[in-house]
């Protein structure tokens, strides 16, 4: 999603929560449907797991600016908001990282959203409590790389 600035901006994990709702809810309705055309007096079944499956999707997007972390990638850096606490990658300081991986806007937006769907990140960024970042960059054979950032 852009931004007025045309930032990038999205909630890592809120595809995938929809998505695993989907499934579950499909197999549901699927399962429902076959049971109302079984026993025609079950027939508001189907219209109920329907009816759930939109309000999960609405909480989902109401709780997400508390439980997820938004991601904003700019031309000056990547924003990233978690828990209130907010931190701001420079680019110019990210470039010196040795990271294999430096084309930042398809890297963000691929490990930490779309890659994250189907289970492994190559690159995954954690905030301790000194709000000290780290990087971790794992390949396919594990090689991991540490750096740690002071906001």
């Amino acid at each position: 999603m852009k931004s007025k600035n045309g930032e990038l901006q999205f909630y890592e994990g809120l595809g995938a929560i929809q998505i695993y709702w989907l499934i579950i809810h499909i197999v549901i309705l699927i399962v429902s449907s076959i049971c109302a055309i079984i026993e025609p007096r079950y027939f508001y079944v189907p219209i109920a797991v329907i009816f759930i499956y939109l309000l999960i999707v609405l909480l989902n997007y109401m709780l997400a600016k508390i439980f997820l972390k938004k991601i904003t990638i700019g031309e000056n850096g990547i924003t990233i908001i978690h828990h209130k606490n907010i931190v701001f990658y420079n680019i110019e300081i990210i470039d010196t990282l040795n990271v294999e991986y430096r084309k930042f806007k398809e890297v963000i937006f691929t490990s930490q959203f779309l890659i994250w769907l189907i289970g492994f990140c190559y690159l995954n960024i954690i905030m301790d409590e000194s709000k000290e970042i780290t990087i971790l960059t794992s390949k396919k054979n594990c090689e991991c790389i540490k750096e740690l950032l002071k906001r």
